[in-house]
């Protein structure tokens, strides 16, 4: 069974913002093993516990989500300004909010010393990332914890994020974007670099990039935002069919099983992940119409789930039951900030959209010779 792509890929009645949401539950689900001190080695006391960890998966699923509407989104703005007002208006009022509840509840709550804390320049730092700046700790808070000194870890791969977005403008400002050939080039180059660095060859890679850290961490996020882009690019050639969905599927089996997902995953990984999100069979294609709390619960659900363990005895033993109610208390924050805060944001953005077409299928060209 095959669908029309230009009906399947191109349509507004998907299935993201469930995909979205389930990926933040993921995270918060895997999190809670490490923050209660819970470590199953064996595959069968693992499986027993429920700890089927999935978090880096789950980021990795939100890159090529992203690479792939960011895309679209740059096709369709108006302008390199509107690309980027619309951007921030997106990112920047969950992500400004969940610093700024870090730092002036979740610190005090965290078990900090107050005046300590508030003259301690350190405390200060962690407005950092809001400028591309790594991710730091709150002085004195969450100290006793399992997962010790850990306020937010879920906010570091927000300015990798903020990274693509501008990394995209400038191929798109230099209309690599039109030449989708060399965009496929530079996928799959990344790929490559990816399992170079994953396979240590010709050896151990130490490389650390002067503003971003380790460039495992630069590469790995890029080639995922990259799979999404690419996708979008291609979507006139890539079908829409049952027949991909299940070799994509055995392929991801086979590389799971052998460990050798870094060169399939990007490729069958992202397939599979935009088919799920594009079937128009599932019943999911209304999942935000109440709002789209996805980015909120995955911001707020960290430092949630420390202060549960810190406040509430019966999470400290058990991650399942850490999973549970932080989930709920998440949804509720998250529930609040799209109401109270990032629905009124992207009223703005909205305002800054025009009304056009979907955009054109880029021309297969190649660059041309000199």
């Amino acid at each position: 069974m095959s669908f029309h792509s230009d009906n399947a890929w191109e349509s507004r009645r998907n299935n993201l913002d469930f995909l979205r949401f389930f990926l933040a539950c993921v995270v918060i689900h895997t999190h809670s093993y490490r923050m209660v001190g819970a470590e199953y080695t064996g595959i069968v006391e693992r499986l027993r516990h429920l700890d089927l960890g999935g978090a880096w998966l789950a980021v990795d699923g939100f890159f090529a989500i992203s690479g792939f509407l960011i895309t679209q989104s740059w096709m369709r703005a108006r302008s390199p300004v509107d690309y980027f007002k619309r951007r921030a208006l997106r990112i920047y009022p969950g992500f400004i909010a969940a610093i700024l509840l870090c730092m002036f509840v979740v610190g005090p709550l965290g078990g900090a010393s107050l005046p300590e804390y508030f003259s301690n320049p350190q405390t200060y730092t962690f407005f950092k990332p809001l400028a591309l700046g790594p991710l730091g700790t709150l002085p004195g808070v969450f100290v006793n914890q399992p997962w010790s000194g850990a306020v937010n870890e879920s906010l570091w791969t927000i300015r990798f994020e903020l990274f693509c977005y501008i990394l995209l403008a400038g191929l798109g400002l230099c209309r690599l974007l039109r030449l989708r050939f060399v965009m496929l080039a530079m996928f799959v180059l990344a790929v490559a670099v990816q399992c170079a660095q994953e396979s240590q060859w010709p050896g151990r890679w130490n490389l650390v990039t002067p503003y971003f850290g380790d460039l495992w961490e630069v590469v790995r996020f890029l080639v995922f935002f990259l799979a999404g882009s690419v996708f979008y690019l291609f979507r006139d050639r890539i079908p829409f069919a049952v027949l991909p969905a299940l070799l994509s599927t055995s392929l991801l089996a086979i590389a799971f099983v052998f460990h050798f997902t870094a060169p399939i995953l990007p490729f069958c990984g992202t397939y599979l992940l935009l088919y799920v999100g594009f079937h128009p069979r599932l019943p999911f294609h209304n999942f935000a119409r109440f709002g789209d709390f996805s980015y909120g619960m995955y911001l707020d659900a960290f430092p949630i789930q420390q202060l549960l363990v810190m406040y509430v005895p019966i999470t400290r033993s058990n991650p399942i039951v850490l999973s549970l109610v932080a989930f709920v208390c998440t949804l509720i924050a998250a529930v609040l900030s799209w109401h109270l805060l990032e629905k009124h944001f992207l009223r703005m953005k909205n305002r800054s959209r025009h009304n056009v077409a979907p955009a054109p299928i880029a021309p297969a060209t190649e660059p041309s010779l000199p």
